[in-house]
């Protein structure tokens, strides 16, 4: 199974790496043209507050997103720590990148099929040139949210199931795994990337997929 799976996975991520990923972000453009069409009432309550955000900390805010996502990326390798999990290492490396070759064929198949503009297009405290360009109407979903909950839920979803644990020690493993994409979630906000509803939905999307591979 492993010789199958392996291979495939990643395939399936060195093509989203160097074809997928990159037509995303050409394809996402926003011309100043455009920015006279935009109307921030034409954006439901719940997520046009990020509109607002203002423009400093936006650079800084998206290197710390950046930080905290390549942390969950690795954040698995703990496992190799556990003598029981060693044992079935190439299985696990395995099952780790089929989640994310899943994750991210979802994400492609959202932001293929969603044009939203990000929230910092928007935000007329910005210059026009960060306000256009590639990159601008892919706001759905957040991928850096959605990567990072597939990493550290499929942590917690393995360690756990191996270990046996249940319950409210489960839960609050959960609760550990939920902080790194919750966190990353704030800054890409700040930063003006997403929306409140992308971040929601990215978390959403990258718990499913490191829970439900696994299982």
């Amino acid at each position: 199974k492993v010789k199958y799976e392996l291979p495939a996975a990643v395939a399936g991520l060195a093509l989203f790496s160097t074809v997928g990923l990159p037509a995303i972000i050409k394809n996402a453009v926003i011309t100043e043209a455009d920015l006279d069409k935009l109307d921030p009432a034409d954006i439901n309550w719940f997520d046009r507050p990020v509109i607002y955000n203002q423009a400093r900390g936006r650079t800084s805010s998206i290197g710390t997103s950046d930080i905290f996502l390549n942390s969950s990326l690795i954040s698995p390798v703990l496992l190799a720590l556990d003598k029981k999990l060693r044992k079935n290492w190439i299985e696990l490396v395995s099952m780790y990148l089929v989640t994310h070759a899943i994750n991210n064929t979802i994400f492609l198949g959202a932001v293929s099929s969603v044009r939203r503009v990000r929230p910092l297009a928007y935000n007329s405290y910005l210059t026009v040139s960060e306000r256009t360009g590639d990159a601008k109407t892919n706001s759905f979903y957040s991928g850096h949210v959605s990567n990072a909950a597939a990493s550290t839920f499929f942590l917690v979803k393995v360690f756990t199931d191996y270990h046996h644990i249940k319950g409210w020690k489960r839960i609050a493993l959960y609760g550990v795994a939920s902080a790194p994409p919750v966190l990353i979630g704030t800054y890409r906000l700040r930063a003006g990337r997403h929306f409140r509803s992308d971040v929601i939905a990215g978390f959403l999307v990258g718990a499913t997929c490191g829970i439900m591979v696994p299982e």
